[in-house]
């Protein structure tokens, strides 16, 4: 966090398993913005097929000096040499995560998907985190969205700040998404930058989302090198 401890700096990254420029380029694109005390990252594996080798979002962790850190292993292999694989997304923390669910979102045709949701005992306050990435396909996102908000509705805890981070691979004119926005803040919902593809972005799907605290700063890093997606990273203000 910054100097004023009511500052709580939020980020969501596509890293694309970190096979373009490897995991110290994206921590340095993070780093070179402001030093982030939540990050939800999309697209990081453990021993998997492609990216470093080794457990990523531990080494993303130490590059960002957040301790604290959750993967989410929707896919599982094993290796040629029989170890386990595992590929997902993952939620990076300055705080202890005192609290952790899985749920498994539905899915007709697309690799499987998840959402995570965390409690964090932050500094001022306890926030709860929702991290999540839903399928490109369309056979498969409507029925996730809706499902996300629902499970919104019946399950999000009274934290004093929530937020929901992540790929949502959706426009905001998608029905369900106009939902779950009509209830939440969108950190870019005045300029609505594009976020994917990184060298010439034409598509926004890459979200922050928060309530119970005011956004402060958001930035949409011009990165064309580390990944296929740009950052969404932002500042809030919790009491």
């Amino acid at each position: 966090m910054s100097n004023d401890e009511r500052e709580l700096n939020v980020a969501t990254f596509n890293i694309r398993l970190g096979i373009q420029k490897g995991l110290p380029s994206i921590a340095e694109a993070l780093l070179a913005v402001y030093s982030p005390d939540i990050v939800a990252v999309q697209e990081i594996g453990k021993h998997w097929v492609m990216g470093p080798d080794g457990d990523s979002t531990s080494e993303l962790a130490a590059y960002l000096d957040l301790p604290y850190f959750v993967h989410v292993p929707t896919i599982e292999r094993t290796g040629d040499d029989q170890r386990r694989a595992y590929y997902g997304h993952a939620l990076l923390s300055r705080w202890p995560i005192t609290d952790r669910e899985i749920v498994a979102l539905p899915r007709r045709e697309d690799e499987p998907r998840a959402l995570l949701r965390c409690s964090i005992e932050a500094s001022p306050a306890t926030v709860e985190v929702i991290s999540t990435h839903l399928s490109h396909l369309a056979s498969d996102r409507p029925a996730q969205g809706e499902f996300l908000n629902q499970w919104l509705d019946d399950n999000i805890q009274d934290a004093p700040a929530q937020f929901l981070l992540g790929d949502l691979n959706a426009s905001a004119d998608e029905a369900w998404l106009a939902g779950l926005l009509s209830h939440w803040s969108d950190a870019d919902a005045e300029k609505q930058r594009p976020t994917f593809p990184a060298d010439e972005p034409q598509q926004r799907i890459d979200y922050v989302l928060g309530r119970g605290a005011d956004l402060d700063e958001v930035d949409i890093p011009s990165l064309t090198d580390v990944s296929d997606h740009r950052p969404v990273v932002t500042r809030w203000i919790v009491d």
